[in-house]
C-alpha cells in the first residue's frame, strides 16, 4: 500500500516514491532502538563556559558523532569544519552581501522576519508538509520541538553590524588621539592631518578587528543570517552542544525533519539543528521540470543567481570607508574644535597661559582626497586585515593607478581586491593532472575577477 506521505510531496517531488516511502518508515523509531548516537554521543557537554581542556574533548565528541550517518540522513551543512565561507563569497571568491531590494524578499512569519523570495516559498511548503504529517499522525505532534517549525529569524542586513564596527574603530582611534602629546595632537588641524594620524595608528598594529565591509563579511563572528541563506526555527545558544543533541537531534521527529528539509532544498546546520540553510543550486531549487524549482520560478539560474541577489563588497568598501572616516573626523572636530597651545609660566608670571591657534572645521561628504590616496589606504587596510604583505607594493599601486586612469577607478579597486582574495583552499589538493586544465572550470585559488562578473561554485 502506498504511504499517504507520498501525496504530501506530489506537488513538488524531486525524489522517487521509494525515497519518500523511506522517509515515512524512518519517522517513528522503534521502542527497542537505542537513542541516536548511543552509547558514546548521547551526552555532549561542549559549551563556551567550560574549561578549555575539558571543552576540547567535548567538542571533539560532538564533531565526530554519527548523528546523521547512523540513520543515513541527508548530509548536513558543517560551517565550522567545512563550508566556512558558504554564502559569504561568490564563485570567484569575492565577498558578497545581499542586495537591498524589497522585491527579493518575502515575509515568512507574523513578526518582522523576511527571507529571499525563493527561500520563503520553499520554507512555506516545508512547513506545510511537516504540519500535515503531524496532523495525520505520521509524526509526533505534541511531544516534540520539530512538529510545526516556525521561522523566528532570517535575513539580517549588514548595516547595523557595519555601523557598530565603525563606531568601535572610532572609539579606539580617539583613545589613541587623546593620549598623544600636546604638540602632536595640535598637528591634527584638518581632515588630511587626521587621516595621517589614522594611518600612524594603523601602523602600530594595535587594532586587530575588521575595518572594511569585506573583512567583516568574511569574519567567522559575523552571523550567517547576514548572508540571507539561513532561516532559524528557534532561538538557541550555538555554543551548547547538549541543547543541540537533547532538544533536536534526539527528537523523535528529527529523522523526518532532516529528510523533509532536504527535499525542499535546505540543509540542516550540523552545529545548530534548528537552523536551515538553503542549498541554492540543488534540484529542488533549480529543477526546471514543470517549472517546479523554487529559484527557477523567479527566472534565476546558476549563472544569474549571484548577480541578481548579491552585491560584491569591494564595490562598497571604499564608499563606506570614506563616509565612515569623514563622520569620525567630524565627531572629533565637534568634540575638540579648538586648537590650543599651552605656554609655560615664567619667573615673572609663573601661571601657564593658553593661546588659541586654530579651529577644527567639520567637512561635508563632497570633500575628497585623491582616488590614488584612497586606493593606497584600501591596499594598506586589506593587507593588514588579510596578513598578506607585498614587497613590491609601490609597483602594484602604480599599476592600479594606471588601470584607474586608463579605464576607471572601479577597475583599479578590482585589481587591488584580486590581490587580497581569501584563497580558501590550496588548489594543489584538487590537482590530478598538473599539466592539463579542464575546460570551462574555475580552479579554486586561481580565479581572477576582471570584469566583476561572477560564475562557478562557492
Amino acid at each position: 500500500m502506498t504511504s499517504p506521505l507520498v501525496d504530501l510531496f506530489s506537488d513538488f517531488s524531486p525524489a522517487t516514491d521509494e525515497e519518500i516511502a523511506q522517509i515515512s518508515q524512518d519517522v517513528i523509531l522503534p521502542e527497542d532502538k537505542p537513542p541516536l548516537g548511543w552509547p558514546f554521543y548521547t551526552n555532549p557537554r561542549g559549551s563556551n563556559r567550560m574549561p578549555l581542556v575539558v571543552n576540547f574533548v567535548e567538542r571533539l565528541k560532538y564533531e565526530i558523532a554519527p548523528y546523521f550517518t547512523r540513520d543515513n540522513l541527508p548530509t548536513p551543512m558543517d560551517l565550522y569544519y567545512n563550508k566556512n565561507y558558504y554564502g559569504r563569497v561568490d564563485r570567484f571568491q569575492n565577498a558578497i552581501v545581499p542586495r537591498m531590494n524589497n522585491s527579493f524578499y518575502k515575509q515568512i512569519a507574523q513578526e518582522n522576519v523576511f527571507s529571499f523570495n525563493f527561500m520563503a516559498d520553499a520554507f512555506f511548503k516545508f512547513r506545510r508538509n511537516m504540519k500535515i504529517a503531524a496532523d495525520i499522525g505520521a509524526i509526533e505532534k505534541y511531544q516534540t520541538n520539530l512538529g510545526q517549525p516556525i521561522g523566528v529569524a532570517a535575513w539580517r542586513p549588514y548595516h547595523d553590524r557595519y555601523t557598530a564596527q565603525g563606531q568601535n574603530l572610532h572609539r579606539n582611534f580617539l583613545e589613541h588621539i587623546y593620549l598623544l602629546e600636546g604638540k602632536r595632537f595640535n598637528k591634527i588641524i584638518n581632515f588630511e592631518t587626521y587621516m595621517k594620524e589614522f594611518r600612524n595608528y594603523l601602523a602600530t598594529g594595535k587594532y586587530k578587528l575588521p575595518i572594511t565591509l569585506t573583512a567583516m563579511i568574511l569574519s567567522p563572528t559575523t552571523n550567517l543570517l547576514t548572508t540571507g541563506l539561513a532561516i532559524e526555527i528557534a532561538s538557541e545558544n550555538y555554543s551548547r552542544d547538549a541543547v543541540k543533541y537533547h532538544k533536536y537531534i534526539a527528537d523523535i521527529n528529527f529523522s523526518y525533519y532532516a529528510r523533509a528539509a532536504r527535499k525542499f532544498g535546505f540543509y540542516v546546520d550540523r552545529n545548530g539543528p534548528w537552523r536551515l540553510i538553503a542549498d541554492v543550486f540543488s534540484p529542488p531549487m533549480l529543477n526546471e521540470d514543470g517549472e517546479k524549482g523554487f529559484l527557477v520560478h523567479y527566472g534565476i539560474n546558476e549563472n544569474t543567481f549571484f548577480d541578481t541577489y548579491y552585491q560584491r563588497t569591494y564595490t562598497l568598501d571604499l564608499r563606506l570607508l570614506i563616509t565612515q572616516l569623514i563622520d569620525s573626523y567630524n565627531q572629533f572636530a565637534i568634540q575638540s574644535p579648538r586648537i590650543v597651545e599651552s605656554i609655560p609660566g615664567t619667573v615673572k608670571c609663573p601661571a601657564p597661559s593658553y593661546s588659541l591657534i586654530g579651529i577644527r572645521q567639520p567637512i561635508t561628504e563632497d570633500f575628497a582626497l585623491t582616488p590614488l590616496y584612497w586606493l593606497d589606504l584600501y591596499f594598506t587596510i586589506r593587507s593588514m586585515e588579510t596578513g598578506v604583505e607585498y614587497k613590491n607594493k609601490k609597483q602594484l599601486l602604480k599599476r592600479a593607478r594606471d588601470i584607474g586612469l586608463a579605464y576607471n577607478w572601479r577597475q583599479a579597486v578590482i585589481f587591488v581586491n584580486n590581490l587580497f582574495k581569501p584563497y580558501l583552499y590550496d588548489e594543489r589538493i584538487f590537482r590530478t593532472l598538473s599539466l592539463t586544465k579542464k575546460s570551462d572550470t574555475v580552479r579554486i585559488g586561481a580565479s581572477y575577477d576582471s570584469q566583476g562578473t561572477s560564475a562557478g561554485n562557492y
